[in-house]
């Protein structure tokens, strides 16, 4: 009996601090984009956040980082890799404040290579994510600030939506 109760305690002990410590180094990962990204260092950001993604699946810092990526692709006109990071992220992550965003990044991307279809289909999901009426309002307005410093900005009218990155218009949605 003692020799099982020793042999519990060995293992809480022992496996304890590595579950800590997983933790800690997805977060330090994480932190070391963000700096790099606040320093202006694009390149070493996307390398702390691509490293996050492939090595820590279970990480918190998932969603924000997996945006991340699909930005950076796009902020290098990499189109493929952007598309594929921005349909990965909306696959995943239904209910992402950064979603919409990621949506007219990839629906932008199918228009300039001609999928006009599916950048409509894209779109329209833009328009459903919007929630509740305009009822005493001209708009409704939804935010989102990225791990690289982009400030999105979705303006939602009565007939069309506005798509702003860091205050200048980047799309606009007919209704």
């Amino acid at each position: 009996m003692r020799k099982c109760i020793f042999a519990i305690m060995f293992c809480v002990l022992t496996i304890a601090p590595l579950l800590n410590a997983y933790g800690q180094e997805d977060r330090s990962l994480f932190m070391q984009g963000v700096k790099s990204a606040r320093r202006g260092d694009r390149n070493a950001a996307f390398l702390s956040f691509d490293s996050l993604v492939k090595t820590y699946p279970k990480s918190s810092y998932l969603e924000p980082a997996n945006f991340a990526l699909g930005e950076y692709y796009f902020s290098i006109s990499d189109r493929s890799d952007a598309a594929e990071a921005f349909r990965n992220f909306i696959s995943k992550y239904r209910d992402s404040p950064a979603r919409p965003f990621a949506l007219v990044y990839l629906a932008g991307i199918l228009r300039q290579e001609g999928n006009n279809d599916a950048a409509k289909a894209l779109e329209i999901e833009v328009i459903r994510f919007r929630h509740g009426g305009l009822i005493f309002a001209d708009f409704k307005e939804h935010k989102y600030q990225s791990v690289f410093g982009k400030k999105y900005r979705a303006l939602y009218f009565v007939d069309r939506i506005k798509i702003y990155i860091d205050n200048e218009l980047f799309s606009e949605i007919p209704l």
